[in-house]
């Protein structure tokens, strides 16, 4: 559950929406009460809030271990190069259509003019 500064919880709860619904109770005599509802009211909506957004502040947090190795991978470019093209290689159709390239030879004689 979120918390705020004054140690309540949710994104207004705790010291604010308590200093709140204080301060416009002494402005308005003893009417407190309404704005004491309306508190609960939106307590209750960040909670329900808060639920739909724990899933992907948990994907968010899970996701920053991989992501700082994969920066520091990024350390040094030609190493991650390297790492990742050393593991290439040329597929049999590759191999297959570069065997069987011809070029037309309206290009080669363009070539020697």
């Amino acid at each position: 559950m979120m918390s705020g500064q004054g140690g309540g919880s949710g994104m207004m709860g705790g010291q604010y929406g308590g200093g709140l619904s204080s301060f416009l109770g002494g402005m308005f005599g003893n009417s407190g009460g309404p704005y004491d509802d309306a508190m609960k009211a939106y307590q209750q909506w960040m909670n329900k809030a808060q639920g739909v957004q724990n899933p992907y502040l948990q994907a968010g947090n899970n996701a920053i271990g991989p992501y700082q190795q994969w920066l520091q991978r990024m350390q040094d470019p030609t190493k991650f190069m390297n790492d990742t093209m050393g593991q290439y290689q040329e597929s049999h159709g590759l191999n297959f259509s570069s065997s069987k390239v011809c070029v037309p030879p309206i290009i080669l004689d363009q070539q020697q003019a």
